[in-house]
């Protein structure tokens, strides 16, 4: 008669080799902290500033229709393309408050629309 060999797990010997390697267990993830905290701390900091403008023309009522929202939607595009325009750019660097130069301005300077409801959602990083 063949006797039947069943699989059957010793957890005392897994806790056994555990308990032995318990200096790699700590070690590994304070190695990997303090990699990710030198990662972080050369990295240049990046600071980001948003703003979203409601665009309603002046023609359009507080109940709204669909000819107001695709009105206040052309006008949207429009201020869309006037923020991140040379001409308008060339003033705010103007301003004595800038630190920037035109070409670092329109590298930072972004703007889209959303159409319902209209804003201009601009952003500076």
């Amino acid at each position: 008669m063949a006797k039947i060999r069943e699989d059957v797990i010793d957890f005392r010997k897994y806790a056994a080799i555990l308990l032995g390697k318990w200096w790699l267990i700590l070690a590994l993830p304070a190695l990997g902290g303090v990699a990710a905290f030198f990662y972080s701390a050369s990295l240049d900091e990046v600071y980001e500033a948003n703003a979203t403008l409601l665009v309603r023309s002046s023609s359009a009522s507080l109940s709204g229709s669909s000819v107001d929202f695709r009105q206040s939607g052309e006008l949207a595009s429009t201020y869309r393309r006037l923020v991140t325009a040379r001409p308008f750019l060339e003033r705010v660097v103007e301003s004595e408050d800038v630190d920037f130069t035109l070409p670092n301005l329109e590298s930072i300077v972004s703007a889209g629309i959303v159409l319902n409801p209209p804003v201009v959602e601009i952003r500076v990083r």
